[in-house]
């Protein structure tokens, strides 16, 4: 998350309240250049609660608009995955432009004094462009800003990022697990804004070691001498933390099944990044190299087995700061605060686990898995989706803090969870069989780890 994007966002006026909330769940996704915004429709819109095609309709208003970049094209459906960068010049007058001596007590004009066709209006962040856009809703009932007139408010004195970093961490408690208001924190007692790298099991390593991994992988490329290092840079961080891994994990094989295949000229590590060539081994090649044996597809045991020993971690993920709004929510606790603690947790707190969810959801992508976790596979069984047993393993995240799968539209008809050592109908409930299943697989993940510790 950029804390810059965010506060330039959360300052500027975007016509709506659904604009400006998507606006800032992009920012969440951005780093401080305003780049490498990659979530799915589908995840922008179960985040903003509005519908997908309400954020397809702002997306591209935000790209005519000149908000947004296209860097690189995805899919047009709800499982878009189309990769934006923000144009940092056009986020940054946005608040100028709103609030400069000549705009500050200047209303926002609907459509009808404005010119534009009836049913828009003109935000500040369109007339930043010169354009008006169109905020109307999927239902009937919503008219757009027409016949509402915005007036700008005063800012506060202080930036917002200023006033962020002095109440992030002492009013925003994360629980480890759900429970207490204890701060934030990452695996080892470091601090969830530590951007020191973590254990080989999670993905969350500072940006200076992933760029020294990126020099190690493109020094054995073998157009290394003739590449510009800039451009496979810029590619490298355009991608998610699971594909560098993949992508320099792969990068001999790829190479080996080219050179195999008689061809002598190779692309550019910037195209073998930016086209994800690693996705595109043969079957063959990834036998031979042995990585088809670590590589698990979704919802399947294997996939199910790298998922919860993922979520057996504290979490160890980056938590933004909260809101004042959210802020003062935690401040109040309560039932309300504590859900929100299991969201941002949730949210948060595991991002492989995310990772692997978006993979699997809009991709349906598999991911490597570790050859030592395949001894779990064993405790684990399918449950069919919407089933009772179903209901309780989602109850017992929900619980947790811990991220769910997704939606039950996106997710196939039998999902591989952990099972119990005696049968279903040998508990009292399905939330002890739950508790059972969940506490077999905590055990031999422990004793992997001790053994593990040994060796």
């Amino acid at each position: 998350m950029s804390n810059k994007c965010s506060s330039l966002v959360w300052e500027a006026q975007f016509g709506s309240m659904t604009r400006k909330l998507i606006a800032a769940r992009l920012a969440d996704h951005a780093d401080d250049d305003g780049r490498g915004i990659w979530p799915s429709v589908e995840r922008i819109a179960a985040q903003c609660d509005t519908s997908t095609r309400t954020v397809q309709r702002t997306l591209a208003d935000f790209v005519k608009e000149g908000l947004l970049k296209i860097v690189s094209e995805g899919g047009r459906g709800p499982s878009d995955t189309r990769r934006y960068d923000f144009d940092m010049d056009v986020l940054k007058a946005v608040p100028e432009a709103v609030w400069g001596d000549k705009a500050r007590e200047t209303p926002v004009k609907n459509a009808g004094e404005s010119g534009a066709n009836k049913g828009d209006c003109v935000s500040p962040l369109a007339a930043v462009k010169g354009d008006t856009v169109s905020d109307k809703g999927d239902t009937d009932d919503k008219k757009g800003c027409q016949g509402v007139t915005q007036t700008t408010i005063e800012p506060p004195i202080e930036p917002s990022i200023e006033r962020e970093r002095a109440s992030a961490g002492a009013n925003d408690p994360c629980p480890n697990s759900g429970h207490g208001a204890e701060p934030e924190r990452g695996q080892a007692g470091q601090s969830a804004q530590d951007p020191s790298p973590k254990s080989r099991h999670g993905l969350d390593v500072s940006p200076d070691t992933w760029k020294r991994r990126f020099k190690k992988a493109h020094k054995d490329w073998p157009t290394f001498v003739s590449d510009s290092e800039d451009a496979a840079e810029k590619e490298w961080f355009a991608l998610a933390e699971s594909d560098r891994e993949k992508a320099a994990g792969l990068m001999a094989v790829y190479v080996h099944e080219v050179k195999a295949s008689g061809r002598k000229i190779f692309c550019t590590f910037a195209v073998y990044l930016r086209e994800k060539r690693w996705e595109k081994l043969s079957e063959k090649a990834l036998r031979s190299s042995g990585a088809s044996s670590v590589l698990a597809r979704p919802y399947g045991k294997a996939w199910g087995a790298l998922r919860f020993a993922d979520l057996m971690r504290e979490p160890y993920g980056h938590f933004p700061p909260p809101t004042r709004y959210l802020q003062q929510l935690l401040a109040a606790g309560g039932e309300m605060a504590e859900a929100e603690r299991r969201r941002r947790t949730a949210e948060y707190g595991w991002p492989k686990v995310n990772t692997l969810h978006d993979d699997a959801r809009n991709r349906h992508k598999g991911a490597p898995v570790d050859p030592e976790l395949a001894e779990l596979v064993q405790a684990f069984d399918k449950v069919a989706k919407g089933s009772a047993l179903f209901s309780a393993w989602k109850t017992l995240h929900e619980r947790r803090g811990w991220p769910w799968l997704g939606a039950d539209r996106d997710l196939p008809d039998w999902i591989y969870m952990p099972a119990p050592s005696d049968p279903i109908e040998s508990y009292e409930s399905l939330d002890d069989a739950v508790k059972a299943a969940l506490a077999r697989f905590e055990n031999a993940h422990a004793n992997l780890q001790k053994n593990e510790a040994a060796e």
